[in-house]
């Protein structure tokens, strides 16, 4: 104890601090680890997605790179008949086995039809209103004349 001029004064005793709200407590140590596993979690999803986008877009570039250079074709195309033969096909509608509906005109598909090999064609044939294809054998003369037959037809 402490005397001074008459007045007796108890010691002093250090202050206890109160609990404050950023001060973890033990009812706040699992809240408080639950965050922070939840937030690596995240992050873990976060990297991950990031590294997965860039092997995105790593296939992306090599894709682009080998969709340049075109296949070569291992058959005969439409485009690579000779014209003879593609504008005798157009003016032959006689040749289509099947008669038209509803007032429609039958005529040769040229775009859908392909120059199978240098004696086959399949054509593709319509009035509007059905559709068909057929198989033809053609032949080219030396005078340059197409000549056509029928080896198979049917309506779609």
């Amino acid at each position: 104890m402490i005397r001074t001029a008459g007045v007796t004064a108890a010691p002093a005793r250090p202050r206890m601090r109160k609990p404050s709200d950023d001060t973890p407590g033990p009812s706040r140590s699992p809240v408080l680890a639950a965050g922070l596993v939840l937030a690596a979690m995240l992050l873990l999803i976060v990297v991950g997605s990031m590294l997965r986008m860039q092997e995105l877009e790593q296939d992306l570039v090599e894709l682009r790179s080998t969709a340049a250079v075109p296949a070569q074709p291992t058959q005969a195309t439409t485009t690579d008949a000779p014209p003879a033969v593609l504008d005798d096909l157009l003016r032959r509608a006689d040749l289509i086995p099947h008669a038209p509906t509803l007032g429609g005109r039958m005529q040769f598909v040229i775009e859908e039809s392909h120059v199978l090999n240098e004696h086959w064609v399949l054509a593709v044939y319509e009035d509007g209103h059905i559709r068909g294809q057929m198989l033809l054998e053609y032949a080219i003369d030396k005078d340059g004349t197409v000549a056509w037959r029928m080896l198979a037809a049917y309506l779609d």
